[in-house]
């Protein structure tokens, strides 16, 4: 049975299109989408394969910065740590000075100092009297050698010469 509807024959078994007039055209359409696809597949496998290949070379570059910044910053942090053990080196030298200059040690070598300071008339006398004093002394307290030695500098500064606490501190 067959009927005319709108530009398409109608028949039981078969539609077919009044202006291409057969089935296999409909078939080769599908075969030329499905190529084309193919092919679209094909350029965008080709489009990521470059993309890949770019961002291989992009990290490649950036590592090779990064590696340039680390080894920059190593020799920055080297040449800083030996600038900063110089400075260290220099400012024990100072501290060793300054001690050398401080306290009992003004005195050691010049007994006229001694004298001065102390009303003692010899370093070595100061010393002696420090000697006999010291076993008393390390019973009451836990300071060193130094320590005690200075405290009975200043002691004695304050006795002989009267001068106030606050200068003394310097």
């Amino acid at each position: 049975m067959t009927s005319l509807i709108a530009d398409e024959i109608v028949d039981e078994d078969t539609v077919v299109d009044v202006d291409n007039g057969n089935e296999e055209d409909y078939e080769d359409e599908e075969e030329l989408d499905g190529r084309n696809l193919e092919i679209e597949v094909g350029e965008l496998q080709l489009q990521v394969a470059k993309l890949e290949e770019t961002l291989q070379c992009y990290l490649k570059d950036q590592v090779h910065e990064l590696q340039q910044k680390f080894e920059s910053a190593q020799v920055a942090i080297y040449s800083e740590h030996k600038s900063l053990h110089v400075h260290l080196e220099h400012l024990q030298s100072q501290l060793g000075r300054a001690v050398s200059l401080s306290g009992a040690n003004i005195v050691k070598n010049d007994d006229t100092k001694t004298c001065f300071y102390t009303g003692l008339p010899s370093y070595k006398l100061f010393y002696g009297i420090l000697e006999i004093l010291k076993p008393v002394v390390s019973q009451h307290t836990q300071k060193s050698e130094s320590e005690l030695i200075n405290g009975c500098f200043i002691t004695l500064i304050k006795l002989r010469l009267g001068v106030p606490n606050d200068d003394l501190a310097y």
